[in-house]
Parts: structure tokens; sequence; C-alpha cells
């Protein structure tokens, strides 16, 4: 991604010119610790922590410091700029753009494909994307009417909010796999006579929360005054403390508990 962005061939400039370009985005790219302290989610940081030092190892493995500073010879060509940022950056686009296509050899690859990487994301969209012989499909799941935008699912489907976050910088409002990951999956196994212990523990990690709802609501609500990754976090906490609540709300109900 780094080379051809330095240096676009003629047949990938198109593509390249559609994508998010650093440094426009990296403040949506890169999260300071407060940031990620105010998500109020150890499993997010850890797990960007984890993203960010894999990056720092490819970074120094690479040894892109001195290809840059020109004291060593660029195995990739001469005038390709690399840079930690240019690195995170491709990195990026192909954890959230790249789909997976089995080879020749069922072997399965990770590919850019122009336009299919364009089609936004919803948990609700009927849309199907299939892969057929030699070519990716997108299969309609009902009526589509002239300029009605069309929505895939991302990841089948399944993915929390705390996976769309760390992979592609957005979060979902009403994503019903919020629930599930409040809960780790435990609600289907959940043994009869255990809600209200498990409820407790949901009751306390609600209590437990630092930033008020009033606080996130005005963040909201003035999104102009506030960066691109506040407004996130506070989108983040409220779809998180709403699936909290919502999965209170379950285990009360399933222990006979609720008004």
């Amino acid at each position: 991604m780094m080379q051809e962005d330095s240096q676009p061939a003629q047949f990938f400039k198109p593509m390249l010119a559609v994508l998010p370009k650093e440094p426009d985005n990296k403040d949506s790219l890169v999260f300071s610790d407060a940031e990620l302290d105010s998500l109020e989610q150890p499993e997010i940081k850890s797990e960007y922590r984890r993203r960010e030092a894999q990056i720092d190892r490819s970074y120094e493995k690479f040894n892109f410091d001195a290809m840059y500073s020109g004291d060593m010879e660029n195995p990739m060509g001469d005038g390709i700029k690399y840079s930690k940022d240019a690195l995170r950056w491709g990195v990026f686009i192909i954890v959230s753009r790249a789909l997976g296509v089995q080879n020749q050899d069922r072997e399965l690859v990770k590919l850019l494909i122009p336009f299919i990487d364009m089609i936004n994301h919803s948990n609700k969209a009927l849309n199907e994307l299939k892969f057929k012989k030699d070519s990716y499909n997108v299969i309609a799941g009902a009526k589509i009417e002239a300029g009605e935008e069309v929505f895939i699912r991302y990841g089948d489907g399944n993915l929390t909010n705390s996976q769309l976050l760390l992979d592609y910088r957005f979060v979902e409002t009403d994503n019903e796999n919020d629930q599930r990951g409040v809960l780790g999956g435990t609600l289907s196994k959940l043994k009869p006579g255990k809600e209200a212990v498990l409820l407790s523990s949901v009751e306390a990690r609600l209590n437990s929360l630092k930033a008020s709802p009033e606080e996130d609501d005005k963040i909201l609500a003035k999104s102009e005054s506030y960066t691109p990754k506040q407004v996130l976090c506070a989108q983040f906490r409220t779809e998180h403390r709403k699936a909290m609540e919502s999965a209170a709300e379950e285990l009360r109900r399933r222990a006979g508990l609720s008004a």
C-alpha cells in the first residue's frame, strides 16, 4: 500500500484516489492513553496496544527509518517515502477493506477489491456479499428502491462495537451484538438460578462508569465543538451503556425481578 501510494501506477491511481489518506485521517487512527481510558473498556486498550506494538515491530524489522533517511538502499525502489504513520495507514486500509478470496490452490488470500470495499455496514442489512468463482456479488435480500443506499454486514453481522471501533473506527447505533459482548456469550448457557449473580456483575459495571449519560449527550449534541475521536468515544460509551442496561433488564426478566 505504501509503495503504490508513493508511486501510484496508472492502473491503481483511481482506487488510491478515493481511499482515506494520511495525514488527513491520522486523528482517527491514533488513540492517546487518555482517549483509550475514556472508553472504559480495558479490553479495547489492550488490543489497541497489541496492534500498535505489532506495527512498531514491523517498522523496526524493515528499518524504515534508515530507508527514509537514505542511509540504506531501498529494496522497493527510489522515491518511495516511508514513515510509521504511512505503515499504520497501510495496515488500517488492509484490515478495514481487504476481502478474503480463495485462490486456485484453495488458499484464502486477502485482496483489495475496488467498489465493493466502499459499501457501508449495517447489522440489520439483508443483503449478502458472496464469492462465486472469480467474482464477488452483492445479493439483494429485499427490494431496493432507486437511489437507496445498499448496506452489507461486515463480519457476517456478528461484530460488536468494540470490534467495529478497532477495525473500522466507527460504532453502530443499537448494535444487537453488543449485549452478547457484555455477557460474553454466557446468556444462552446460563444455568437456571444463576441470573442474579450475573446481574450483580453487570450492574456493578454500570455503576462504575465514570462518564455520565448527560456528558455524552452533550458531546453528541454539539459534535462540531469536539474532535472526531471525542465524538467517537462518546458514541461508543453511549452504545455500550445501552447494551449493559439491555442485558441487565433481560437478566431481571429471567430472574423474575422485572417490575
